[in-house]
């Protein structure tokens, strides 16, 4: 999907739940842009969906509101582990993955749920220490997730396969994330990118399972 018309959608007329809303006002966002106007029914109905729209039209919003309104409709499993994440988030960069990290402090911040950003460079052990303290939503650069993948530093069974499971990829520029082999799950996320490259910020995810 691109962001080639407009609507006027509100985030109010799309059935959230009240923890979800509250960060969006938090937010400031009233009025949805293209993308998430096209993106959003589709993605809050647990259908998979693909988006390629130019940088600051919100597609971040777009998949963290359709994260979080998944995780509080399907709840978690019984028994369910601190280190058994229940969304993952790949980024292609760290700066990236800090950006979505601090947007989703903001929208999430009324949900409970517990957040993390890893990425490589810099506190290996610190982060990986995060890891084994447990989060909700795992945000991380290919490199650093498949370290502490290979590490079985979270429990690598459930960090795509768990129901319920939101599964997130970013991808940009030349960037295929899928390909790195942190989702076992291939589909329509890993041939989003595939060339021609997409030349405009391009996001997939999955809500399903």
């Amino acid at each position: 999907m691109t962001d080639s018309r407009s609507d006027s959608v509100t985030f109010a007329s799309l059935g959230l739940k009240p923890e979800v809303m509250e960060g969006i006002r938090e937010a400031g966002f009233v009025t949805c842009t293209p993308i998430q106007a096209q993106t959003l029914p589709i993605a809050l109905a647990g259908r998979d969906v693909a988006g390629q729209a130019q940088t600051g039209t919100g597609k971040t919003a777009a998949f963290l509101v359709a994260l979080y309104q998944a995780l509080l409709t399907r709840p978690a499993a019984p028994g369910r582990s601190a280190t058994s994440i229940r969304a993952l988030v790949v980024a292609p960069t760290r700066e990236l993955a800090v950006q979505i990290h601090r947007d989703a402090l903001v929208l999430g911040a009324h949900t409970g749920f517990r957040h993390l950003v890893v990425f490589g460079g810099i506190d290996y052990e610190k982060q990986r220490q995060q890891l084994l303290d447990g989060c909700d939503v795992l945000i991380g650069t290919p490199g650093r997730l498949i370290d502490y993948f290979k590490q079985h530093v979270s429990r690598p069974r459930y960090w795509c396969s768990m129901r319920p499971t939101a599964c997130l990829i970013w991808a940009s520029s030349l960037i295929s994330v899928t390909s790195c082999g942190v989702c076992p799950r291939r589909g329509a996320a890993s041939q989003c990118c595939s060339p021609p490259p997409c030349r405009t910020g391009c996001s997939s995810w999955r809500t399903s399972t």
